[in-house]
């Protein structure tokens, strides 16, 4: 999803490990065909 431009990096959790926090894309929104994230179940 990276790869496709449908995700990208937000930032980091402040957790043990520090993990990535992922947000959509307006790629995302465009390849589903929403307007916005409320449109999904």
């Amino acid at each position: 999803m990276l790869d496709r431009r449908l995700i990208r990096i937000a930032g980091r959790k402040d957790a043990p490990g520090r993990p990535f926090l992922y947000e959509t894309t307006r790629e995302f929104l465009v390849a589903f065909g929403l307007r916005d994230l409320s449109e999904l179940p």
